[in-house]
């Protein structure tokens, strides 16, 4: 058998051509533009355990795996406590509940008189369903008994986290309440964590609490004292209601098969989301993007929870933004044919606001 000896400038040609391969083809993941990756993409999140802090979790596995770079989660709280970090770049994304970070944007609610306009939106993602739960022992079953009924009964609130008390305010503003617990006859029930809700509701102390059905808390207070779940007005008038207390709610199907949830019901509904700082280099966000899209089957087997964000080309682009997208979204989305003509218009629109 003849043997054939492969010169040293050969190999170096040959690993020389891999390389170089090797470039090409994740320069082609963002649109053949090169990019430089930071040693490590800082993910925010709300506390350790709660529903955005899994999720970007599994996200920052995914990444971590297959982007080039080690992503890492920072569990900083809420988003006031990283608006901060965003302006001084010691954080690259965030994800919470597109609420808060749509106060934070336009300086409304609790941010107030401090608009934060140094992020933008990477991707809308899991849908989170909210309705009034009630004692199932109780007579409410329809919106029309619930708002009838509710005169004079306690509702869980004053919440550490203003958000909550906002859905609150923002369902009551959907039965007609716009004026609140006041014009709704509801006496309210100061609850500061939820191990707190759980005892409350478990002795009997408020008798109304908003809500996402199907969480592990539910879980139980069903337990305890059985729940029911009762829908939202759908019509046009109650959503205008609504969104006049939040522009970022809509309404949705909760479906059934969780404690409370016999039947599908029409809910409140809001978006988790993840920004990006204005100074994240655009090819990164594409890069991002671009890492997770590749790989959703990765990204639902990291938690159920992150399911809710898949399938991407259904989820991750809507025309319902409440802040305007990051120009890496903006490309990643024109790569795939997921930027349409209604996303066009909203983001002119959206950029038009922030400069007003």
């Amino acid at each position: 058998m003849a043997y054939r000896t492969v010169s040293s400038f050969a190999l170096a040609v040959i690993a020389g051509t891999m390389l170089l391969g090797a470039v090409s083809a994740a320069n082609a993941e963002s649109g053949g533009m090169a990019v430089k990756l930071p040693k490590q993409i800082i993910i925010a999140s709300n506390r350790v355990g709660g529903v955005a802090n899994t999720m970007a979790n599994g996200f920052a596995k995914v990444l971590t795996q297959h982007v080039g770079t080690k992503a890492t989660v920072r569990a900083v709280g809420n988003a006031a406590k990283w608006m901060g970090m965003i302006k001084s770049g010691d954080i690259d994304l965030g994800m919470t509940s597109v609420t808060e970070l749509s106060w934070a944007y336009w300086g409304t609610n609790a941010y107030a008189g401090k608009p934060n306009r140094t992020f933008s939106l990477v991707a809308l993602g899991r849908k989170q369903s909210w309705a009034f739960m009630v004692p199932a022992d109780s007579p409410v079953h329809t919106t029309d008994q619930l708002k009838t009924w509710m005169k004079g009964k306690r509702l869980s609130h004053k919440w550490i986290n203003p958000v909550i008390d906002h859905l609150n305010l923002a369902g009551l503003a959907n039965l007609g309440f716009t004026g609140g617990l006041e014009e709704a006859g509801l006496t309210a029930v100061p609850v500061s964590s939820y191990k707190v809700l759980v005892n409350l509701w478990n002795t009997n102390k408020f008798d109304v609490v908003g809500t996402p059905p199907g969480i592990p808390l539910i879980q139980r207070m069903n337990a305890a004292r059985k729940v029911r779940f009762i829908p939202m007005y759908t019509d046009a008038a109650a959503v205008a209601r609504m969104q006049k207390v939040e522009p970022a709610y809509y309404i949705s199907t909760q479906r059934a098969g969780v404690p409370g949830v016999d039947k599908p019901i029409q809910a409140l509904t809001f978006d988790y989301c993840i920004i990006a700082r204005n100074s994240l280099d655009k090819g990164v966000v594409q890069r991002v993007l671009e890492t997770l899209y590749a790989h959703q089957d990765d990204l639902g087997k990291s938690h159920p929870l992150v399911r809710g964000w898949l399938p991407a080309d259904k989820r991750w682009a809507g025309a319902h933004t409440v802040m305007p997208y990051h120009p890496g979204a903006i490309g990643f989305f024109k790569s795939k044919g997921l930027w349409t003509g209604d996303l066009e218009a909203r983001q002119a629109e959206l950029v038009r606001r922030s400069k007003g």
